[in-house]
């Protein structure tokens, strides 16, 4: 009897009671072959396998530099530095303050849009892969949006209609 993990064989056995033993610790994450190959006194061969998932585990690292710009009365940008991670970090989720704004993919930058003019928001971005594994919360970064603008426009019932300039 022989045991193969991945085509590799890692232990072959002889005699009964055929006991081998494994050491999976070190697996890379995804799925792996277990292989079981006996062949008996005729010569006669027997090949058994079983497929192997080894999760993922591990969460990506905090995502950081993150940078908050209000960029109008109702609009603020968000930028950060990519997070990394074991197999790979699949998208973000935007909380603004403390709550879940949404989740974009593997981009980092956002545009939050739709905001109120003059007021105050603070954002934190959470990495996630595709286990569902998540970092973190990055630090905060908030920004102000731009105070509206008045503008007022008078009339002046005393200034001359153009109907009544008259060129000389």
């Amino acid at each position: 009897v022989s045991l193969s993990l991945d085509g590799t064989i890692k232990c072959s056995n002889l005699a009964s009671p055929y006991v081998c033993a494994l050491d999976m610790s070190g697996l890379s994450v995804g799925t792996h072959t277990l292989t079981a190959k006996a062949q008996d006194a005729a010569g006669n061969i027997s090949n058994s396998s079983v497929s192997i998932l080894v999760p993922d585990k591990i969460a990506p690292s905090i995502p950081l530099n993150l940078v908050a710009q209000a960029l109008s009365t109702t609009q603020v940008n968000l930028t950060w530095s990519a997070s990394t991670d074991n197999v790979g970090v699949t998208g973000y989720r935007i909380y603004r303050n403390n709550s879940l704004l949404t989740t974009i993919g593997n981009v980092t930058s956002y545009q939050n849009t739709g905001l109120s003019a003059s007021t105050n928001y603070s954002y934190n971005i959470q990495a996630i892969d595709a286990a569902g594994n998540q970092s973190s919360q990055s630090a905060s970064a908030s920004a102000t949006t731009q105070t509206v603008t008045q503008v007022s426009v008078s009339t002046h019932p005393t200034s001359p209609a153009l109907s009544d300039v008259t060129a000389g």
